[in-house]
């Protein structure tokens, strides 16, 4: 049986999923933990395809990941 942390958990996945807006996760050792059917659709790539290629799929000017993980900013990108 599912926990109410796990449930809630998948329950926003499953929002983040259905967002229309292309949107994709790193942990802090900057590998891709998400991505949604949105940012598929838009990148054609499967989440698989981007996990292995993220380095070399986003340009330098597009990963700011370090820096949201050091000061907690967030940086919203438009036009992936």
């Amino acid at each position: 049986m599912i926990g109410a942390i796990e449930q809630a958990t998948l329950g926003l996945w499953q929002v983040l999923d259905r967002v229309a807006a292309p949107i994709f996760i790193l942990d802090r050792h900057h590998r891709v933990i998400f991505a949604n059917r949105a940012f598929a659709a838009r990148s054609h790539y499967s989440f698989s395809e981007f996990a292995e290629k993220v380095d070399l799929i986003l340009s330098p000017e597009l990963r700011d990941d370090e820096t949201i993980f050091l000061t907690g900013h967030q940086v919203i990108q438009s036009g992936y």
